[in-house]
C-alpha cells in the first residue's frame, strides 16, 4: 500500500492493543476520514497554490519533525522520494533541515546545504517561527510571498491535528496498559 493511501484510521488501528480504544477509533472514523482527506487536499492538490506539491511535503515533514513525531516525518519524507518531482539534492536538504527541526531545542543548522534553493531555507525557519510562537514571525518569513505563508500555516494545522492524535492516542494506550483488566473501574472512589 503506497504511504498516501495509508490513513490516520490505520495509523491509529496499528497503535491499539485494547479493544475499548479501538472501538473509539471505529465510532470515530468518519471523522478520521475527513481529516486525511484534508490532508490529501491540501498537500496534493489536483492545481497547486503558491507552494508545488514537493515543497509542501517538505514542510509537512518540517513540522511533524518540530513536534518530535519522527514517525510521521518520515512518512512525508517518504512520500516525497516516491515522487518523481523530487530530486536527491532536494531530498537530502528536506533530511537536514527535519533533522534540525526535530533538535528544538537548537537553532536551525547553519551547515544545512541549500540544493532546496533558499525557498527550503525560509520555509524551515519560518515552519519553526510559526510553531514556536516566535515574535517576529514575519522576518523569518521574509523570502516567502503571502500565499506561501498561509499555505504553510495551513499545512501546519492539518500536520499538527494528525501529531495530536497520534500522540493523544499514544497516551490512551499507556494509561490502558497501566490500569488493571479492561478499563475495569477497579480503584474508582465512586465504586466504594
Amino acid at each position: 500500500m503506497p504511504l498516501e493511501a495509508v490513513g490516520l484510521g490505520d495509523t491509529l488501528a496499528r497503535m491499539c492493543t485494547n479493544e475499548a480504544l479501538r472501538k473509539a477509533i471505529e465510532r470515530r472514523s468518519d471523522e478520521i476520514e475527513d481529516i486525511d482527506q484534508q490532508e490529501r487536499a491540501l498537500l496534493s492538490p489536483p492545481i497547486p497554490g503558491a507552494i508545488p506539491v514537493p515543497h509542501r511535503y517538505a514542510v509537512a515533514a518540517f513540522v511533524a519533525a518540530w513536534h518530535q513525531e519522527q514517525a510521521i516525518a518520515q512518512r512525508y519524507q517518504s512520500i516525497l522520494a516516491a515522487r518523481e518531482d523530487a530530486d536527491a539534492a532536494f531530498l537530502k536538504a528536506v533530511r537536514i533541515w527535519s533533522r534540525s527541526l526535530g533538535r528544538s531545542n537548537e537553532p536551525v543548522s547553519e551547515d544545512a546545504p541549500d540544493e532546496g534553493g533558499s525557498w527550503l531555507g525560509a520555509a524551515a525557519s519560518y515552519s519553526r517561527a510559526l510553531l514556536g510562537g516566535t515574535p517576529q514571525i514575519a522576518q523569518h518569513g521574509y523570502w516567502l510571498n503571502s500565499d506561501e505563508r498561509e499555505e504553510i500555516g495551513q499545512i501546519a494545522s492539518i500536520v499538527i491535528l494528525r501529531v495530536r492524535l497520534v500522540a493523544g492516542l499514544r497516551q490512551c494506550v499507556l494509561a490502558a496498559q497501566e490500569l488493571p483488566g479492561e478499563f475495569s473501574g477497579k480503584g474508582r472512589s465512586h465504586d466504594v
